[in-house]
Formats: structure tokens, sequence, C-alpha cells
């Protein structure tokens, strides 16, 4: 067993053996491929076996899955319905198989699971189980006295067996390693594609600029949803994850990634927006990747009447990112299909979910806790009609731009007067409407930053400057770290040093 951790090196608590792991995605087939570097630190012979762990819960439920050993490949095989999951390893240069197996039951009848038949080092070989399941697998090398050797292993994933077992047999034919090789020069070809001068900035800051590239990237769907994070572990405390699509979240992405070039990635995300969006023209909480609507908390009755479980910027920033690409772009072609199905509901219900004044109706703020009038929704949402208004003007719509344009500025001077503080000389963060105007939040909140960001105010103006001033005085982390709170006395994922 390992006792330490060093990135992705293993070592044993007595220092005899040091595993380090590599894993890649494969860039074309639905693979992921590891690979071990086993190091024997001691001066005799010994026998090393690796033991592989499978708990799926495929489908989201560990109801009604099937775990079996393949002899026809050596491999061990999950699957539920058309979900199929082909796990198999080899030892560098040897053939494809494992030489131990067992299946077993999970998680039901006070069953722990399978991998408590690999802690004697023999597995059972039992072959097939069906219900809540888990499977090992081992993988036996013998080291030389200091030697070291390669042993791999693989996922293959597919609708079928067919689809599974076919790219088992082409990681075994052409071989794991050559997998690897061809992944990392796919990748490193991409991260290097678009003509990007970052090598000014140094060696530290080049790499992180490619690193987070391939971040990003790993967080774009093949069908263009774009999701806020693939980590798991929130579901301890919320029972969900952020791995949906934000529509707001994904054109920030979407336009970082067009200012580094990459219009071929953020097409596809502009095509999503275009399917999901409602006939009303504004874009819900978030959405699955498959275009579904995904798990909300917005509700659509409150306060004993009903409204709209949005958040307004949510509709706003995906016409400011889609016209910042065809800025850019200049792809006619592209947003085209685009401009009446997507750009003109969209800027209609932005034109007209208003008050009295001018600022949007009440809806959930950036982080996603208060309902209210907010900096940061008002200035996303002026950016998405005046880039609404710029697409009217070049595609002659010369009436729909006025519209656009009048309702950009009027929204505009009504949130100078509303959020401007003059005795803390500062913008606040939010308003609530009352009869006889708004009432201010206080609350100093990095989010005020939107009014500048999106440009509805210049960065250089003074009271933009004070504002900043303010955030960085009382927001700032006094640690290590560094950085900005989100506001103050925030709660979430707060931790005491």
């Amino acid at each position: 067993r390992c006792a330490t951790r060093r990135g992705s090196t293993r070592t044993h608590r007595d220092g005899s053996i040091v595993i380090n792991c590599t894993d890649v995605v494969d860039f074309h087939e639905h693979a992921l491929v590891r690979r071990f570097e086993v190091h024997n630190r001691l001066d005799r012979p010994r026998e090393l076996r690796l033991f592989f762990h499978h708990d799926f819960h495929i489908a989201e439920t560990d109801v009604g899955d099937t775990a079996y050993y393949d002899p026809s490949h050596g491999a061990l095989i999950h699957y539920k319905d058309n979900r199929w999951f082909l796990m198999n390893a080899c030892i560098d240069g040897a053939p494809a198989g494992f030489n131990q197996w067992a299946v077993g039951k999970k998680e039901t009848d006070g069953k722990e699971g399978t991998w408590r038949d690999a802690e004697d080092g023999q597995l059972s070989g039992n072959s097939v189980v069906q219900g809540s399941v888990d499977s090992v697998g081992a993988a036996h090398v013998t080291l030389a006295p200091g030697g070291a050797a390669t042993v791999w292993y693989w996922i293959a994933c597919g609708m079928t067996y067919d689809d599974v077992r076919t790219v088992n047999s082409l990681i075994a034919s052409k071989s794991p390693a050559e997998l690897q090789r061809r992944t990392q020069a796919y990748w490193r070809l991409w991260c290097n594609a678009e003509p990007n001068d970052v090598g000014a900035l140094g060696d530290d800051v080049a790499t992180l600029f490619r690193r987070s590239l391939l971040t990003v990237r790993t967080h774009v769907d093949h069908h263009g949803g774009i999701v806020a994070a693939t980590d798991y572990d929130i579901t301890s405390f919320a029972r969900d994850t952020y791995a949906y699509v934000w529509p707001r979240d994904g054109a920030l992405v979407a336009h970082a990634l067009d200012d580094a070039g990459y219009d071929g990635v953020t097409r596809p995300f502009f095509e999503f927006l275009a399917r999901v969006q409602t006939r009303e023209g504004y874009w819900m909480h978030k959405y699955n990747t498959d275009d579904s609507l995904a798990s909300s908390w917005h509700p659509w009755w409150a306060n004993g009447e009903r409204q709209l479980p949005v958040q307004e910027d949510e509709t706003g920033l995906p016409l400011w990112a889609l016209w910042h690409h065809f800025d850019k772009f200049h792809d006619i072609e592209f947003v085209r299909p685009l401009y009446r199905s997507m750009i003109k509901p969209a800027a209609t219900f932005l034109a007209s979910y208003v008050d009295e004044n001018g600022l949007p109706r009440p809806s959930y703020d950036l982080w996603e806790e208060r309902r209210g009038v907010h900096a940061w929704t008002v200035a996303a949402t002026w950016a998405g009609l005046t880039a609404a208004a710029r697409f009217f003007a070049v595609f002659g719509d010369a009436g729909d731009a006025a519209v656009a344009s009048a309702a950009a500025s009027r929204m505009k001077a009504a949130a100078e007067r509303a959020f401007w503080h003059e005795g803390e000389h500062r913008y606040v963060r939010s308003v609530v409407p009352t009869p006889g105007g708004y009432t201010p939040d206080m609350t100093v909140d990095a989010s005020v930053c939107g009014l500048f960001v999106f440009e509805m105010l210049p960065a250089g103006d003074d009271r933009v400057a004070g504002t900043v001033r303010h955030l960085r005085d009382r927001l700032s982390i006094p640690t290590p770290i560094g950085g900005l709170a989100r506001y103050e006395n925030d709660a979430y994922q707060r931790t005491t040093p």
C-alpha cells in the first residue's frame, strides 16, 4: 500500500516500490489509457500485483448493472442498457488480459465490495453478477533487482459490446503507448495552433496559458455545452454537482476562447444556446449537455406572485459573447441563422423585461443567492442590448437597432443614478425596488466589477476607480494565496486559517 503521494507518484511506505502514473483520454477513441512505471528499489527480484477496482453506478444508479469476465479478451466488462465499459491491462510488450479477476456484489446485503477479495492478493475468479456490482482485475509483474517495468491499463467506453471490444482490439494492436503518444502530440498541436504571442511574458506564463487552454477544453462537450466544473466534492453537502451549462459561465469562457483564437470550439456553444433558448427569448438557470433543462433552485412562485426563475445576465452575456465572436471572425454565414432564431428574441426580451425606470426587473444575482436588481446583471443586460443593437445595425434593421440602443442608454442612465452612493463614493452591488424608488444593498461585493468589465462604465472613471479601491480595501484576502472574497462575510466554502 502507498503511504506517500507526490503528484502522479506513489511510494510504498517502506520505500521499496515507487509507481509513476500517467493518464490520457485518447483524442479520437472513447478510451482512458493509464501507464504505470513500476520501480523495484530492493536488491532482490520480486513479484508485484496491481489490482484495479471498478465501482460504477451506470446512469447514476447501481440498480440493474451487470459485470462479467470476458474470456475472449481477458477483460472485465460492466454494462447497463446502452452504456458499456471494458477494462483491460497488459505488461509492456505482453498480450492484453488480466492475470486474475473477480466480480461481486457491493452496497447491498451487508457486502462492502469485491475490493475486499484483493486484500489477500488472490482473487476468487467469480465471473458474472448482476444488480449492484463491482469488479477487480489484477496485473502481475516480475521485477528484477533494482529493475523497472511498465504496466498499462485502459477503459474502453461505448454504446454496445461491439463498440468496446473494437476499441479494446485497437488499443491492443496499436499498443497503449501509441495511443498515449498520439494524444500528447495532438494536444501539443492544439495548444499551439493559434499565433498567441505569450512567449514574451516568460516561460511560466506561457506554460500557464497553455495549461489553462487545456483545462478549459476539458469542460467543453462535443455538442457545444461548456460545463462550469467537473468536480464531485459538492455532492457531499448539496447532493448535486457543477457539471452543468450555465449560459453566463459558458459565455464568459467562449469570450476567452475566442480571444485566444479558438472559434472552432466556440461555434458549437452558440449553436447549443440557440437550441435551448426559450420561445420567449430568455435562457433558464442551467442545462445539461444533452440540451435538457438541468436542476434548479429558482422558484416560479414566491411571495404570493409568479416570477421568472432566471438570472437575466444569462440572457445578456450570450449576446455579448456572440457579438465579440462575430466582430473578431466576421463569419457571416455562421451568424446568419442565429440572427432571427436567437439574437432577435433575446434582444426583445432584454428590452422589455424592465421596470418603469428602464432597469432590469428583479432576478437572481451572480452568486445565485438573492433576488433583486444587481449591478452585475444591469451591466450584463446593457452589454447584451448593446451587442444586439450592433447586430441589428450591420444586418440593416435600423428600427430594431434604435430600440435596442435606446433601451441600453436608458438603462445605463438609470443605473448611474440608482447604484451610485455619494456618501461612500462607490457603486453598490444591488438595489431593491420600493414604492418610492430603490433601497441600496451596501454589502461590498466584487460582482460590482461587471460595471466596467462589460464596459458600461469606463474603467478610468473616477467613480469606478473609487469603487475598485473600496473592493480592494475591504475584500482582499490576507493570505499567501491572496485574491478577493466574493463579498463581505461570505460563508460559502469558508474556512478558518
